[in-house]
């Protein structure tokens, strides 16, 4: 089973037979909601910069920065418009849920 852990901003793997954590990986952004994609094998992670990561679910490698666009009349450090969870079809489709501020 796959974690994530918002504050210590890193992800990692619990062996559900021993209830363990059996590999972790820490990063330089927030690891908010993650989702794992079986079409391509990746997971994916939201975070507070406006970003989806997708993420080797193998070596914990980030593969791919995906930018939100940021609203024209929304302020550059603290946008209303951020990627909130993200959930996958069983075809690869990504849908995002974007929340904001006061939403």
């Amino acid at each position: 089973m796959y974690f994530t852990d918002n504050e210590n901003k890193r992800i990692g793997t619990i062996d559900l037979d021993k209830f363990e954590i059996v590999r972790s990986t820490t990063y330089n952004f927030a690891t908010r909601f993650l989702a794992f994609n079986p079409y391509n094998q990746s997971i994916y992670v939201t975070s507070t910069d406006n970003k989806i990561r997708r993420i080797d679910s193998q070596n914990g490698q980030v593969l791919e920065d995906i930018a939100i666009p940021i609203l024209s009349d929304d302020h550059p450090s603290y946008p209303r418009n951020i990627p909130e969870e993200i959930q996958f079809n069983k075809n690869g489709l990504g849908l995002v849920t974007a929340g904001g501020s006061n939403n």
